[in-house]
C-alpha cells in the first residue's frame, strides 16, 4: 500500500515511511508525556501506564497503515534507527515518572528497565495485531501484567 502511495507521490517509499513516522511519533510523544507527566504516586503511575497500554493497542487495531510503516522500518536500517530513537524517548518519559514516585531506586537501572520496556511494548503491538483480536488483546494484558511488575516495583539502590 505506501508503495503505492509512494508512486503516486513521486517519492520513494522509505521517504513517505518517514514522514508518516514521524507525524505518528510526534502525536504519540505528546500523549505519552501528557500522560505520564501528570503521574504523581504510584496509583496514577499504574493508571497512566496500563491506559497508554491500552490506547496504544486501540489505536493499533483501529489505524491499519500502520502495520505498514512499521514493516517498512524493519526493512530499512535509517528507519529502525528512527523507530530505537523513538523507544528511547519514551522509555525515558517513563524512567522519570517511576523515578518521581520511586526516588529511592537506582536511577540506572530505571533508565534501562523503562527503554527495554518500552521497545519490548512496541514489539508486543506489532506481534498482538499479527493474531486474532481475542488472541492480541491477550498478549497485550500478559505484557502489561509482566511490565508493570518491573514499573511497580523499580530496582533499589544498593545501600
Amino acid at each position: 500500500m505506501l508503495h503505492v502511495v509512494a508512486e503516486i507521490a513521486g517519492r520513494p517509499s522509505n521517504s513517505v515511511i518517514r514522514t508518516l513516522a514521524e507525524r505518528y511519533n510526534a502525536e504519540s510523544r505528546r500523549c505519552i508525556a501528557q500522560a505520564m507527566e501528570a503521574v504523581e504516586d504510584a496509583q496514577g503511575l499504574q493508571a497512566a501506564y496500563s491506559q497508554l497500554l491500552d490506547l496504544y493497542y486501540e489505536i493499533v487495531m483501529a489505524t491499519p497503515v500502520m502495520r505498514d510503516i512499521w514493516s517498512g522500518m524493519q526493512a530499512d536500517k535509517q528507519l529502525l534507527q528512527l523507530e530505537l530513537e523513538e523507544s528511547r524517548v519514551a522509555g525515558e518519559m517513563l524512567a522519570q515518572a517511576m523515578l518521581r514516585v520511586y526516588p529511592q531506586s537506582d536511577e540506572l537501572k530505571v533508565r534501562q528497565s523503562a527503554f527495554l520496556i518500552w521497545h519490548l511494548g512496541e514489539a508486543t503491538m506489532r506481534l498482538a495485531v499479527t493474531c486474532t483480536p481475542e488472541e492480541g488483546r491477550a498478549l497485550v494484558e500478559a505484557f502489561k501484567r509482566m511490565s508493570l511488575r518491573e514499573v511497580m516495583e523499580p530496582a533499589c539502590r544498593d545501600i
